[in-house]
C-alpha cells in the first residue's frame, strides 16, 4: 500500500476559496491522504465550512485553533500529522488532478527526499500572472525533470526562484520538518524553514511540469506597499540567515558570501522602492548594512558571476550617494 501523504492547509478568511481548494484535494488521484484543514481563528464562514466538508470525508482533519498567522497554523498541522510525507497547499489555491501522485512518483522513482513540480501564477479571474523574467516560460508544459542537492535550490532561490521557499508545489519526506518550525513572524516566515529542511536535503527531484496554480490576489502580501513592520522583519531573516551560515560547516561556507550578495541586492532593492517612504534613521540602518557587506561581492564564490558582483558593487555605491539614482529603473519594471 502506497504510504500516507499529510496534506495540510491553513486557513483564515478563505471562505470564497476553500471549498474549491479542499475539494481539488479530494479529487486526487492519490487517495491515501489525510487532509489537516487549520483554521486559524478565521473571523469568517471559513471554519463551518471545513467542519462541513469533513463530515463527508473521514479523510479530513479539522483544527481551530486561535489567530496566530500561517505561520502558527502550519506548524499546528506538523504537530498533529502522521503521514510519511507531507505536502503544503495554500487555502486560496488549487492543483490538478495528479498533483500528489506525480510528486509522489518523482520523490520515489528518483530516489529522493524532495520533489518539486511547476506551477502557475493566475489572478481571481484565473488569468496568467508574468511576476518576472525568469519565470515568464513557468507554466507552457514542458516538463524537464533535474535531480539537485539541497543547497543547490537554496543558492537557486538567492538567484530568483523563490518559490523554491514556498512551501506548496513539494512534497517532503516528513522527517525533514523534525524539529524545525515556523517563526511566528507575520511574513517571510517561510525563509527559517526553507534553509533549515533543505539544509537535511540531500537531493530534490525538480520539474517543470505545470500542476500546481498559485492565485495572487490584488491585496495580497506579494502586492502590498511599504510598511516599517515588513522591514524590520525582512532585516531578521537576512541577519538570520547569515548567521546560519556563520557555523564553520563545510556545505555552508560556499553559500555564505553568496547569501550576502543577495542580502546587497535585495537591499539595493529595496532602499530603491521605498526609501522615499522611510525616515532618516530607517534608510540609514540599510546603508549601514550596505557598506558592512559590499566587500563580500570581491570575493569568491560569487552568487552569479564577477561581472554580476562588480555591477553589484556599482549600483550599491550609486545607492549610498543617493537612494533615488535607481528608483525609476525598478519601479519601471
Amino acid at each position: 500500500m502506497k504510504p500516507l501523504i499529510s496534506v495540510i492547509i491553513p486557513i483564515y478568511k478563505a471562505e470564497k476559496y476553500i471549498e474549491k481548494c479542499v475539494k481539488c484535494v479530494l479529487a486526487q488521484t492519490y487517495t491515501n491522504l489525510e487532509i489537516i484543514l487549520v483554521n486559524d481563528g478565521s473571523p469568517d464562514r471559513s471554519g463551518e465550512i471545513c467542519d462541513c466538508l469533513a463530515m463527508d470525508d473521514s479523510r479530513i482533519m479539522v483544527v481551530h485553533k486561535e489567530n496566530g498567522g500561517a505561520a502558527t497554523a502550519r506548524n499546528t498541522g506538523l504537530d498533529v500529522m502522521t503521514g510519511a510525507l507531507v505536502t503544503f497547499v495554500d487555502a486560496d489555491d488549487y492543483m490538478e488532478p495528479d498533483y500528489i501522485e506525480y510528486l509522489y512518483t518523482l520523490l520515489t522513482e528518483n530516489k529522493v527526499q524532495v520533489s518539486s513540480c511547476g506551477f502557475k501564477v493566475i489572478d481571481d479571474e484565473g488569468n496568467k500572472v508574468t511576476i518576472d523574467s525568469l519565470h515568464q516560460e513557468s507554466g507552457d508544459g514542458n516538463e524537464q525533470v533535474r535531480i539537485v542537492t539541497g543547497n543547490q535550490m537554496i543558492k537557486e532561490d538567492l538567484q530568483g526562484h523563490w518559490e523554491y521557499v514556498a512551501p506548496w508545489g513539494k512534497l517532503f519526506e516528513a522527517s525533514l520538518y523534525d524539529g524545525v518550525r515556523y517563526p511566528a513572524w507575520s511574513a517571510h516566515e517561510d525563509e527559517p524553514v526553507f534553509i533549515q529542511v533543505f539544509d537535511k536535503v540531500e537531493n530534490a527531484a525538480v520539474s517543470t511540469k505545470p500542476l500546481y496554480y498559485y492565485v495572487q490576489h490584488a491585496g495580497s502580501l506579494m502586492n502590498s506597499a511599504y510598511s516599517e513592520k515588513d522591514r524590520l522583519t525582512m532585516l531578521t531573516m537576512w541577519r538570520e540567515r547569515i548567521s546560519y551560515y556563520q557555523d564553520g560547516k563545510e556545505n555552508h561556507k560556499e553559500l555564505l558570501n553568496c547569501v550576502k550578495q543577495a542580502y546587497v541586492a535585495w537591499n539595493i532593492l529595496y532602499l530603491s522602492l521605498h526609501a522615499h517612504e522611510m525616515t532618516k534613521a530607517q534608510k540609514k540602518e540599510l546603508k549601514k548594512e550596505l557598506r558592512c557587506y559590499v566587500g563580500c561581492l570581491f570575493i569568491k564564490p560569487h552568487l552569479f558571476h564577477k561581472s554580476y558582483s562588480m555591477k553589484l558593487a556599482f549600483k550599491t555605491l550609486l545607492t549610498l550617494i543617493n537612494t533615488n539614482i535607481l528608483r525609476k529603473r525598478y519601479v519601471e519594471k
